[in-house]
């Protein structure tokens, strides 16, 4: 199958967000392990920073901890080192990270800057992590506050929310040098995207008495009103988002169309490649729309345009192998012969089927009969376009016995 289109990091957090949460919430007490997660208990004693792991860490989180902890690792590296540490989790690994979190140096090391990384892309962050990265922040300072306040609010939970609350303050010392002020100011705004993140409310305005005003008839309410003011909030969120989205990809689309209306006749056919190729699922489908548009105006394709066709058959999206298929049954180039036969006989959605089947029309084979065999028992255009392909295969000298036999079985059985 092919790629995926890609939505920005926020975009994607808030819709993961919203399914994350209803699963998670079901089984949250505040304070508590969720369901099936066994309490980090006893004091955090996990391996130094730089270190070798420590006897205890399971075999498996030995090599994502040295990545995590080597001083030679990149940001990145130390990132996904940190998300697979977190995702599994294992008690003695919980004791590690909590030890990380509980660091006292400034500028924060990296180690600690890795997990932080990997909590902020969690859509729900597991509750254990919410009592060490309070206490960090507790105590981070405004330098380190905005990686710690981006990673805080993963963790949807009351007390999390009050310490976001809490450093939104202004605070009072009037003899603050320029760089401290600053380094405020930037702690604050980041504590007000973090609690637009962690609640979903956008329309709260940026100041802490907004936001206490909102927290008031929440915080000594029952966790289940918690539970159903996030999961609101957070799904008017992901509507606005995915709104936001839809109408920027369709902008997008619509001024690549018109680009390539104004490309010059030569250069057409590379637009058309780079437009079939591309990640997301919107650009491909205008692309195959320009190539059924040529194709009506009689314009030869190229085979570098036919070539960059021929991949959409294994897209992710059948209305685009549906298409793909449909210009391949038109161009009928002898290279979509195998690749036909064979998306075929993978594919398993009916819309894209019935694409397939009449284009597999033009270069039949005996061994398509399962698949034709198959759709001839699914009613409507799916079986029509069986029934065509049917026949052709009856017509070939290659079809076995055996083969004919089942197809015209097949055909027997199919309501006329």
């Amino acid at each position: 199958m092919n790629r995926p289109a890609r939505l920005t990091g926020v975009a994607r957090r808030w819709c993961v967000g919203v399914a994350a949460w209803s699963v998670v919430m079901a089984s949250v007490v505040v304070g508590s392990p969720a369901a099936g997660e066994p309490a980090a208990t006893g004091t955090a004693s996990g391996p130094r920073v730089g270190a070798d792991p420590a006897p205890d860490l399971p075999s498996w989180a030995h090599g994502p901890w040295r990545t995590l902890t080597d001083q030679a690792s990149r940001l990145r590296e130390r990132q996904a080192a940190a998300s697979e540490l977190v995702r599994r989790g294992e008690n003695a690994v919980r004791m590690a990270i909590i030890e990380l979190l509980r660091t006292t140096e400034r500028p924060l090391p990296g180690p600690t800057i890795g997990v932080l990384r990997a909590v902020a892309e969690l859509a729900t962050a597991p509750l254990w992590l919410e009592e060490p990265l309070v206490e960090l922040q507790t105590n981070a300072g405004d330098e380190a506050a905005p990686a710690v306040l981006a990673a805080l609010c993963s963790v949807r939970t009351r007390r999390a929310f009050e310490a976001i609350l809490n450093a939104t303050a202004n605070g009072s010392d009037q003899a603050a040098s320029p760089t401290q002020v600053e380094a405020r100011e930037r702690r604050r705004a980041a504590a007000f995207d973090a609690l637009e993140r962690l609640t979903g409310r956008s329309e709260i305005a940026s100041t802490s008495a907004a936001w206490e005003e909102w927290f008031g008839p929440l915080r000594f309410a029952p966790e289940a009103a918690w539970t159903a003011a996030l999961a609101e909030g957070l799904a008017e969120r992901a509507d606005a988002v995915s709104a936001t989205l839809n109408s920027t990809v369709t902008r997008l689309v619509d001024s690549l169309r018109r680009g390539y209306l104004d490309t010059p006749e030569g250069q057409r056919p590379a637009r058309l490649v780079s437009l079939l190729g591309d990640e997301m699922t919107q650009v491909r489908t205008l692309g195959l729309e320009l190539v059924e548009r040529d194709l009506a105006n009689a314009r030869p394709l190229g085979d570098a345009v036919v070539n960059a066709v021929i991949p959409l058959l294994r897209d992710d999206e059948p209305a685009v192998r549906a298409r793909a298929a449909g210009v391949l049954g038109r161009v009928a180039p002898m290279t979509a012969a195998r690749p036909v036969a064979e998306a075929l006989s993978a594919e398993q959605q009916p819309g894209a089927a019935a694409a397939l089947l009449a284009a597999a029309v033009r270069w039949p084979e005996a061994a398509m009969t399962p698949a034709v065999v198959t759709w001839l028992r699914v009613p409507g255009p799916t079986r029509q376009a069986a029934e065509k392909l049917a026949n052709r295969l009856l017509a070939l000298p290659e079809t076995s016995t055996e083969q004919a036999k089942q197809l015209r079985a097949a055909l027997a059985a199919t309501p006329s």
